[in-house]
């Protein structure tokens, strides 16, 4: 996972990413560094990759959590199962 990982870093560098970086100092976090990787299966049948994390993702280090993740979980959710997913609260 680290050449994944420094090739994540080599292109925040960059600074072609449209990033907050006033919500990183925040939460006094490297803005270069992913947020999560190697979550989930692999033998999943729908992998996500997300770039410009929100404040939400940022605060929590956690991916697809935020109001736009919530959207992409709901409707991933809803094509599966007929009905809506839960909040981030359950």
């Amino acid at each position: 996972m680290e050449p994944l990982r420094d090739a994540l870093r080599a292109e925040a560098q960059k600074g072609e990413m449209n990033t907050d970086f006033e919500v990183y100092r925040q939460y006094e976090l490297d803005p270069t560094e992913p947020i999560l990787l190697g979550s989930g299966s692999l033998s999943a049948r729908v992998g996500l990759f997300g770039r410009d994390p929100g404040r939400t993702e940022v605060e929590l280090r956690e991916p697809f959590i935020g109001k736009g993740g919530q959207h992409i979980r709901n409707g991933l959710h809803r094509a599966l199962h007929g009905v809506d997913c839960p909040d981030l609260d359950a």
